[in-house]
């Protein structure tokens, strides 16, 4: 057996996972979610291996193997409670966090647009907040 065969067939079990994984029903959206979730770690660790941490590694594999548009934004209200756990209630940025997350208004539905750029979130940061946002 070849590399070549190697691959294909490692892509051919990958697509046979997804067909099954879209078999089921859509009320059970959480089990589909967290089934892709658990092949997008598993293409990780195969991708890169040498990368230690899940989230490490999956943000790379996302930011490499993607063309994935909103992969450098920042939940806002993540960012908030993030700032906040760390004590952080004030400056610059989380004053402009907060003051993004009131114009939505309430029962708004929040899409990645409405959110920071981790660029804009660094501008908009102290040293102090940036650490705080990865």
């Amino acid at each position: 057996m070849t590399v070549h065969d190697d691959i294909s067939r490692y892509i051919s079990y990958f697509k046979a996972q997804n067909q099954e994984i879209e078999k089921i029903a859509s009320t059970r959206l959480i089990f589909r979610e967290i089934l892709y979730l658990v092949e997008i770690d598993t293409l990780s660790h195969a991708a890169f291996p040498q990368v230690s941490g899940n989230r490490k590694r999956v943000v790379q594999f996302i930011d490499t193997c993607s063309n994935w548009n909103d992969k450098d934004k920042v939940s806002a209200v993540q960012l908030k409670l993030i700032l906040e756990e760390k004590g952080v209630r004030s400056g610059r940025l989380y004053n402009a966090i907060n003051r993004r997350i009131s114009s939505w208004g309430y029962g708004k539905i929040v899409r990645p647009n409405d959110d920071l750029t981790l660029a804009e979130a660094q501008q908009l940061s102290t040293p102090n907040e940036f650490t705080h946002v990865d």
